[in-house]
């Protein structure tokens, strides 16, 4: 349903999902976040992922990356300003299992992921 709401993560079982945590805006075009308790958790299997982010102001993304154990073995701040595709995950070889975790600030709003 479309409007703010207050999320709680759910465990990812499969690759290639994602779940929301934190109070988000949800519309049919994007979410957006509303706090700094705001996250989006995605498991997946790629090479790359790239996502569309857009921003009225300046702001910053930051994302922790952790591996099939849950380990965190990256962190990462990633700058937003303006509408643009962004680099969240990118490896030499093919992760068969993997799980972003994106923290973004207040009122950025994430549009698709791509592989």
């Amino acid at each position: 349903r479309d409007g703010p709401q207050a999320f709680s993560a759910a465990e990812l079982q499969l690759v290639n999902n994602w779940t929301l945590s934190g109070p988000w805006k949800v519309t049919p075009e994007y979410l957006e976040s509303l706090g700094e308790n705001s996250a989006l958790i995605l498991r997946f299997a790629a090479k790359k992922v790239y996502l569309v982010v857009s921003s009225d102001r300046n702001n910053e993304n930051n994302r922790n990356v952790l591996n099939s154990k849950k380990e965190i073995i990256a962190t990462k701040t990633l700058p937003v300003a303006g509408d643009e595709l962004y680099t969240v995950f990118e490896s030499e070889k093919f992760e068969n299992d993997t799980t972003i975790t994106l923290q973004p600030s207040d009122g950025l709003r994430l549009h698709a992921f791509t592989f």
